[in-house]
């Protein structure tokens, strides 16, 4: 999966259940227990641990969700999108999501075919 708009919708609905979100840790399993990302046991995951399970890990893929998704976390709250999830809560990042996942499905922002 290498298109944003494709890695923002799946950590969006990854995160459709609040009993899903995570605060101060990446992931962790139902117990509470911090593990990475992508580790089987996680069901709960902050804003980032969400991109990282949607991608994998980390890599090209991963900086480009993540620059985009801080950059619209900074214009809605004056925050980076990890202060927006530790520190603000579930709602703000969900908008913070909808607000980066509706500007990539705009016309205006697509790049023109090639």
């Amino acid at each position: 999966m290498t298109d944003t708009l494709d890695v923002l919708k799946a950590a969006y609905h990854l995160l459709d259940n609040k009993k899903h979100w995570a605060k101060w840790v990446k992931a962790q399993t139902h117990d509470g227990i911090p593990v990475e990302s992508w580790d089987k046991r996680a069901v709960q995951w902050c804003a980032i641990g969400a991109l990282e399970r949607v991608i994998g890990g980390y890599g090209a893929d991963m900086r480009e969700a993540r620059l985009f998704l801080t950059g619209k976390a900074m214009e809605m709250y004056d925050n980076g999108i990890v202060e927006v999830n530790d520190v603000l809560g579930y709602r703000q990042v969900r908008a913070v999501y909808r607000r980066a996942i509706r500007e990539l499905e705009s016309p205006l922002v697509r790049e023109p075919p090639q």
